[in-house]
């Protein structure tokens, strides 16, 4: 009696504690939103939302949550980023939630939930992904809920599960095609199994309704991934830097400490089905595939879904670990975010000219707007950000045939 007493004590600190976590970084974010000018694809989202999302880049899911966020009050920054904040911290939780699936005692649980939390909202590519609208951020939210709903025998319940998982899997596959890359082989995994194969079969057929809404942005991000089309943007660095770029780039946005946990098990081995470790897998090859045909960097976002399961996995084997070992961990992992934290509050750069990481959002507080629609930038960053910030909409409504 006393010891269910004590867990049911622990699990209810690291609720709490969980909960202030994600609630913490929410805050941050929205403090830090409305600091800096829009970057030019934000800038490009919000138009698009506005024109009903006509673009080939990404299916529709962003640009549908886009224009709820602009009709509030409140600057347009705010505004467009309050979407990406809210989804943010739905993430966190979900990865918290996917850390504790397969600890062996209440206390590893709670330490896994509160690990996975901090990871999951307060490292570089989560805040990042807060900071600044993109696909990602319905993406990921949609899919670390589907691998808690795929991976969790007990919630929710049985008769809710498979709905849950086909409306899962087909917003996942609304907001980004990357998404296809877990979906698709955790359906053909969970199909084999009797207990599964509900979930399965509408994992599967959530994901091809959403296929006519994401079929050209297959075709244009299959021309990205092999350095051409319109969406290019990386310098060409040759095959084995642009390799390098990749391999340093995750380390850097995952924390150089979490990875080697990553790389372990556990003690009862891996709750998650094996088909999304497939998935993870061939998003990882066909990223250096990617760098070695283009020679260009792929966008370090690439791997996301894939890292939603290193996260889990490094928060749960951190969780059987001693406090110091996680305390070092997860001091490697927000380092990084502070750092790029206290550059974005920065007003003025403290880069010379062309090395600022953040130069695609120019400070508010320093910058005029025109200095938001840089002479160098692609045609249709200019377009959308004269759009946003001057009111100059003729370029951007020719792009989209308006």
């Amino acid at each position: 009696m006393e010891t269910e007493r004590a867990d049911s004590e622990r699990a209810r600190r690291s609720r709490r504690w969980t909960w202030a976590v994600v609630g913490w970084a929410a805050l941050v974010a929205l403090a830090c939103a409305p600091l800096r000018h829009l970057s030019p694809d934000e800038a490009y989202y919000l138009c698009a939302s506005r024109a009903r999302w006509p673009i080939d880049d990404h299916p529709p899911m962003l640009g549908l949550l886009l224009a709820l966020g602009d009709a509030l009050p409140g600057p347009i920054e705010l505004r467009v980023r309050i979407v990406s904040i809210a989804l943010a911290a739905a993430t966190a939780l979900g990865l918290s939630r996917l850390s504790t699936l397969g600890t062996t005692t209440a206390a590893s649980a709670s330490s896994a939930a509160l690990v996975g939390a901090t990871l999951g909202a307060l490292g570089l590519l989560p805040m990042a992904g807060a900071l600044i609208a993109t696909p990602d951020a319905p993406m990921l939210a949609a899919l670390v809920w589907l691998l808690v709903v795929a991976s969790d025998d007990g919630a929710p319940a049985p008769g809710v599960r498979p709905l849950l998982a086909g409306l899962l899997a087909c917003v996942a596959t609304l907001s980004k095609v990357s998404a296809l890359a877990l979906t698709l082989p955790l359906a053909l995994d969970l199909i084999r199994r009797p207990g599964t194969r509900a979930i399965a079969q509408t994992i599967a057929l959530g994901t091809l309704a959403a296929l006519p809404f994401a079929r050209r942005s297959l075709v244009v991000q299959a021309e990205h991934a092999l350095g051409r089309g319109p969406a290019v943007s990386a310098p060409m660095i040759g095959a084995l830097a642009a390799l390098g770029a990749l391999l340093l780039g995750q380390l850097l946005l995952y924390g150089p400490g979490v990875v080697p946990f990553a790389a372990r098990r556990g003690a009862t081995g891996e709750p998650v089905p094996r088909g999304a470790w497939i998935g993870a897998g061939l998003l990882a090859a066909a990223a250096v595939a990617s760098a070695l045909v283009s020679g260009r960097p792929p966008e370090p976002n690439w791997l996301a879904p894939a890292g939603l399961l290193v996260l889990a996995r490094a928060a749960r084997v951190l969780g059987g670990s001693s406090p110091a070992t996680r305390r070092w961990v997860i001091g490697s992992a927000l380092a990084p975010t502070v750092a790029a934290l206290a550059l974005w509050v920065t007003p003025r750069s403290i880069f010379p000219v062309g090395r600022d990481p953040l130069s695609r959002v120019s400070p508010r507080a320093t910058s005029p707007m025109t200095a938001a629609v840089p002479a160098d930038a692609p045609r249709y960053a200019r377009g959308a950000l004269a759009c946003v910030y001057l009111q100059s909409c003729v370029e951007i409504r020719m792009m989209f045939g308006r």
